[in-house]
């Protein structure tokens, strides 16, 4: 009896587990926008890499099951030991802000080996629950930004999967299940056309810092805007205008469910409300501004009900 009774538990758990999804967008809401979007992973692995695995078509093959247009590989290129950097530092443009690698491999031990029970019911749920703002990183972020315009990145360290051995490897997490996670949110005038010059109409966006971060997971991010404006001028994300009177940070989020949203002025919180479809907040003067927004979510079994990361922006750069 009492085998059957643990047999019963573990299957209503993992049915719980199973059920997690996505929080989806109030029906009918999508706002008309001149602005073009599109999303990206950055940060991933191939078999190229001595510690990747798939064929950059398996890769690709992958993005496009997880409805991902742009794919940033990194491959290592060299199967020498890690030896660490050993030269001097370069101009930094931009900032790995949250590792999803880094944060699963910092979770406790015991913690592991829950959410890697609950991984094979639900995994785009099961590392999600390890997810939490690294505030040591974010200050850091905040300070080079006063100093020059840094961009911030969410980076998945995707694999396609944790190798063991030399000679033993997990497929898990796959790249799908990577990409389903989190991605870089392009917000442009300029948008994909599927020819030749995509990439570089990609590097420009990147090199302006015109995109947002989200964990598309908990829900989709798509129509999130942050921009300053002032009459009929704009500055979009990376962006970087004069200090006038009347300038207002315009803050658009999907109505997916209970939010809270920070802006945020040279690292510290300016204002933080309640999630609204559109938010207008008027700038007291000059400094970098960006965008935080925690999403309420309810991850049980493998999790409470808590606020977690959602969505963070890059700045606009507001100079006095």
């Amino acid at each position: 009896m009492l085998a059957i009774l643990l047999v019963l538990g573990l299957g209503v758990g993992y049915g719980a587990v199973a059920s997690l999804g996505p929080l989806g967008a109030r029906p009918g809401w999508r706002p008309a926008s001149d602005l073009s979007e599109y999303t990206a992973v950055l940060h991933v692995h191939s078999s190229y890499s001595h510690d990747g695995r798939g064929s950059v078509e398996e890769v690709a093959a992958a993005a496009s099951r997880a409805g991902v247009r742009v794919v940033f590989l990194t491959d290592h290129n060299t199967l020498a030991p890690r030896l660490g950097w050993r030269h001097a530092v370069p101009k930094i443009d931009g900032l790995e802000v949250i590792d999803v690698f880094d944060q699963l491999m910092a979770v406790p031990f015991g913690r592991k080996v829950m959410d890697l029970a609950a991984y094979p019911a639900n995994p785009v749920m099961a590392v999600l629950s390890w997810i939490h703002w690294p505030r040591a990183v974010l200050a850091r972020w905040d300070g080079m930004s006063q100093k020059s315009p840094t961009l911030g990145v969410l980076a998945l360290d995707a694999h396609g999967g944790i190798a063991l051995t030399e000679e033993t490897d997990m497929v898990v997490p796959s790249h799908e299940t990577a990409f389903r996670l989190g991605r870089l949110h392009f917000v442009t005038t300029e948008p994909l056309r599927r020819d030749a010059a995509d990439r570089l109409r990609v590097d420009r966006a990147m090199r302006a810092g015109r995109f947002y971060n989200a964990f598309d997971g908990f829900a989709p991010a798509e129509g999130f805007r942050f921009e300053v404006r002032l009459g009929e001028d704009r500055a979009l994300m990376g962006a970087t205008v004069p200090f006038r009177p009347g300038q207002a940070a315009l803050i658009e989020v999907p109505p997916v469910g209970d939010a809270i949203v920070r802006l945020l002025r040279d690292g510290t919180v300016l204002h933080e409300v309640p999630g609204d479809m559109l938010l207008r907040i008027p700038l007291p003067g000059s400094g970098v501004y960006r965008v935080e927004v925690d999403l309420r979510v309810d991850l049980f079994p493998i999790g409470g009900v808590a606020y977690r990361p959602w969505i963070f922006s890059n700045p606009v750069y507001v100079r006095g």
